[in-house]
């Protein structure tokens, strides 16, 4: 059985996909609503 070569695009491109219905992580989300460093977001 010879093996495909790998396709990081559609690997990546899969991943997107299948995390979309999921919210965003909360390290990103207290980012964007202004707590940008570790300890802003660890006492938030």
């Amino acid at each position: 059985m010879v093996k495909q070569p790998l396709d990081i695009d559609i690997g990546m491109d899969h991943i997107r996909e299948a995390v979309r219905p999921y919210p965003r992580a909360a390290m990103f989300e207290l980012r964007d609503d202004g707590f940008g460093s570790p300890f802003e977001q660890l006492v938030a």
